[in-house]
Formats: C-alpha cells, sequence, structure tokens
C-alpha cells in the first residue's frame, strides 16, 4: 500500500506465533525448577554471572524471570549474622531517597535503586536475606577495575574526575545528613566513557556522629584509625577515606604521594588523606579542579580505557 501522506511504500507482513507455542516458551523461561532462580518478594530472579564477593554477600548480576523482563543487581547475604548491614543498608537509602537537599533530583538518581527486598529463595540452599537493585547501565567497573588495568598506576588525569565526582556526591550525602562510612576502592563505580562516578556500599552509612560499624579487613590501611578505634564518623572520615581509596589505587600505597604528581594536586592528596581538611565535600571538589588546572592546563577529556 502507499501513504497517503507522504507517498512511501509500505509492505506488511504478518507473522503468527501460536499461543500454545508462546505459552510453553514463557513457562520455561519464568521457570522455577533450577538452582539459577533466586526469588525475593514473590518475583524470581535468574543469576547470570556473579559480579563481586563483598564483606558479607555475594553480588550477583540478573534479569527478572517474567514475561516483561528486567536486568537487576542482587546481593545475597552469605552470613545470618550480618542481616542488620543489609537492613541498614536500605535505610540509609529510604532516608536519602526522601532527602530535600539541594540536587536531590539529581544525586539521588546516582543512589543504588531498590527493587525488592526480603528474604532470598533459591533450590537447594537456605533462606538467606537479599536485596535487589536495578542495574546502572553503563557503570561496569570500580576502582579495583583500574587497579587491574593499570597495576603500575593510571595517568592522574584519571583521579581527577573521579575524585570530583566522587566529592560532588559526598557533598549531597552529607548535607542530607548521612556518613556514608565505607568510600573504598570496590565501593567507587565507574562509568568510564561518561566520566560519571557512583557509591556503593551503604550499609555502614549512619548519621554523623555515630560509630563505625564493621570495617574490611582488606582496606584497613584506607580507614581513618580514629575511626577504627571508635571515634565517631564525620563527612571529613568520608574525605579521607576518598583521597586515601585513590591513593591505593593510582599510587599502590594509602597514604604516599607519587612523585610524578602535579605538585599542588599532591599537597591536595596529602591534605586530605592525612584527615587535616575540612568537612566541606564541595569545597574541595572547587581546590580539585583548581589544581588539575595548575598542573595539567586547561580541562580536557581524556578517555579511561577498561576492558
Amino acid at each position: 500500500m502507499v501513504c497517503e501522506y507522504c507517498k512511501s511504500e509500505v509492505t506488511f507482513e504478518r507473522y503468527a506465533v501460536k499461543a500454545s507455542e508462546y505459552r510453553g516458551a514463557l513457562d520455561d523461561y519464568i521457570s522455577t525448577s533450577n538452582d539459577t532462580v533466586l526469588k525475593v518478594g514473590g518475583i524470581s530472579y535468574r543469576l547470570t554471572a556473579q559480579l563481586a564477593t563483598g564483606h558479607s554477600s555475594d553480588v550477583w548480576l540478573a534479569a527478572r524471570a517474567t514475561r516483561l523482563s528486567e536486568r537487576v543487581v542482587v546481593k545475597r547475604l552469605r552470613n545470618s549474622e550480618d542481616a542488620p548491614l543489609l537492613q541498614r543498608e536500605q535505610q540509609a537509602l529510604l532516608e536519602l531517597e526522601q532527602s530535600s537537599a539541594q540536587g536531590a533530583d539529581y544525586f539521588a538518581t546516582l543512589l543504588p535503586q531498590r527493587v525488592a527486598f526480603g528474604q532470598g529463595v533459591q533450590q537447594g540452599d537456605a533462606p538467606a536475606l537479599a536485596a535487589v537493585f536495578r542495574e546502572p547501565i553503563g557503570f561496569a567497573h570500580t576502582l579495583l577495575h583500574v587497579q587491574r588495568a593499570y597495576p603500575d598506576g593510571a595517568d592522574p588525569r584519571h583521579l581527577v574526575w573521579i575524585w570530583r565526582r566522587v566529592l560532588e556526591l559526598l557533598s549531597w550525602v552529607h548535607r542530607s545528613g548521612k556518613v556514608h562510612g565505607a568510600v573504598l576502592p570496590a565501593h567507587i563505580l565507574l562509568n568510564a566513557r561518561d566520566h560519571a562516578a557512583r557509591l556503593l556500599g551503604w550499609s555502614c552509612a549512619v548519621r554523623a556522629g555515630e560509630s563505625l560499624s564493621v570495617a574490611s579487613t582488606a582496606d584497613l590501611d584506607i580507614y581513618p584509625q580514629a575511626v577504627l578505634k571508635g571515634a565517631p564518623l564525620a563527612p571529613r572520615s568520608d574525605l579521607c577515606m576518598a583521597a586515601r581509596s585513590l591513593l591505593k589505587i593510582f599510587g599502590q600505597r594509602a597514604d604516599t604521594v607519587p612523585a610524578h604528581f602535579p605538585s599542588d594536586l599532591a599537597r591536595l592528596l596529602e591534605r586530605e588523606a592525612s584527615g587535616a581538611g575540612g568537612d566541606d565535600a564541595w569545597q574541595v571538589s572547587e581546590e580539585v579542579s583548581r589544581a588539575a588546572r595548575a598542573g595539567f592546563g586547561s580541562p580536557k577529556f581524556v578517555h579511561l580505557v577498561l576492558p
């Protein structure tokens, strides 16, 4: 037929699918009779690949096993004694989602997006608490992937944009009354193409003035020593951990700045990693920008290549 408006020729082809074949294929897809399916809150999720092994949970990439599917990330608790960690994470994210601090419309989108929470039931295993989040499209690497790709240290210009994105998010978190408490390399999630960053690992997030509930034994050099000894968490704790995490990945040591870093950037990193700075993450972000301009010149997009 010919469209009466644009005069284009249009060909219509009808492809028939038998209802019985469709229902059979759908039943096979959403079947829960295998050990790769986890049911949370009455919904089945097909686990497709393990992404990480965290302090208390295993993290999986999964897909909603229903007619209208959705890619998600599932955190499943390994030890029931750590249930308060997952529960605290849910509460912290809920409070931040309800934040009215300036920038909430944007920064709340950088939080893990909650889908379901409850007992996860999987064939062959005892039920375990599980949290389901939407997959953050484009965010495929953490700082640990940067370390693996560049064991001798990546271009410090990448440190600049990662640091600024983390500080901007922390600024809103702090203005919302929360302290993250675990700004570690494994919890800094990157979108290398768009130079964007998110934070994972919200199970230690508390109100400023509360103590750290648990520490990662693999990252004890990242935490301020006072915090490990019971001192209350504060915005300064997050800023110190952010600087130390970046130093550990880009320079191998959380307390030492590589000799080839520009002097202004090196001094700023040393100050922040020592915990001697203030509590204003946004102000530190602006200082990072000025130090980068002094050391590298006008801003320029530099591609971070990660496998």
